[in-house]
């Protein structure tokens, strides 16, 4: 089922480029806009996302099928990326003010395809899909077509079909 054997390795380049502090002014200036409230910084966090990242592939933008952008270089620079730069961007944003927070690498109606999945307050995480603005619960995401395969944190990466093994977490 997997199209894309590249998705597999960049899960660890993945979860060293969440880590890119250029986004924390960006991080501080959402966290105040939300008054410090987890779940508004959140919500605030996918609205900048979806506002500010064009979408346009790796071969339309860089010539080339999988092209991985630093979450700085998306947020002050290009201004435009796939699915998975949007989703790593936002992962790196909400890292930085502590929310946990996993990109996932899966399907999406039957296409390849990267998304957020962010714990708010109440304990449920919820999917954000920073390409086309869906949210919905993590719960529901066979219901809207999500199949995860794997989940990347700027700590670790874990396989989400198989939760008995613990995710390998990376320095």
């Amino acid at each position: 089922m997997m199209e894309n054997k590249a998705d597999i390795g960049v899960l660890v380049p993945h979860f060293l480029m969440m880590r890119d502090s250029r986004v924390i002014p960006i991080a501080d200036k959402l966290w105040e806009k939300s008054g410090k409230n987890k779940d508004m910084f959140i919500d605030n966090t996918f609205d900048f996302i979806t506002t500010n990242v064009y979408y346009i592939t790796d071969k339309e933008a860089f010539g080339q099928e999988e092209f991985m952008q630093m979450p700085g270089q998306l947020l002050l620079e290009t201004g435009a990326g796939d699915c998975g730069n949007s989703a790593q961007a936002m992962v790196s944003l909400l890292f930085f003010k502590g929310v946990p927070s996993r990109m996932t690498f899966g399907y999406a109606l039957g296409q390849s395809h990267r998304w957020v999945e962010a714990q708010k307050s109440d304990g449920v995480w919820r999917v954000y899909d920073t390409t086309n603005g869906h949210v919905f619960t993590a719960a529901e995401r066979e219901k809207f077509g999500y199949d995860a395969l794997f989940w990347v944190t700027p700590y670790s990466f874990a396989l989400a079909k198989i939760p008995i093994l613990p995710p390998l977490f990376l320095p």
